[in-house]
């Protein structure tokens, strides 16, 4: 195994997604990759909590603000081969227009990419530790 200053030494790979969302009656590809943790939690911390909401108590934000305020940080609009970056207001105003439907997605990929595929990650590597300990003991 490597050691922690070779493995942090590394470039770090980042996860994709590409979703398709309606913009102005017409299908748009949007694509987002996931931010580096300290990012994510930079724009969480300015997603406050909604009163009553159990998703909000349970990651202790708002995931579709975050989400929102995420979307410039780590979109771009697909248009065939060419990805391009929109400025923050663009990206409000698309917002803004989306379906409830279309932001559900949107901001669900958002979320995914940010807080439910690292959390997996975690998990199935501590399971795979935990297997090859196991296995050592035997």
């Amino acid at each position: 195994m490597a050691s922690l200053e070779e493995r942090a030494a590394q470039p770090r790979e980042y996860e994709t997604e590409t979703i398709e969302v309606v913009v102005g009656g017409e299908l748009t590809t949007l694509k987002f990759t996931e931010l580096p943790g300290h990012e994510w939690h930079d724009i969480a911390s300015r997603a406050p909590v909604r009163v009553g909401v159990d998703v909000d108590k349970e990651f202790g934000y708002n995931p579709h603000v975050a989400s929102s305020l995420a979307a410039p940080r780590c979109g771009v609009v697909v248009e065939g081969d060419v990805e391009r970056t929109l400025d923050s207001e663009t990206w409000g105003a698309l917002i803004a227009g989306l379906s409830g439907s279309d932001f559900a997605t949107l901001s669900g990929i958002i979320f995914y990419l940010n807080e439910l595929s690292p959390q997996r990650r975690l998990t199935s590597l501590k399971k795979a530790s935990a297997a090859t300990a196991a296995s050592e003991q035997k």
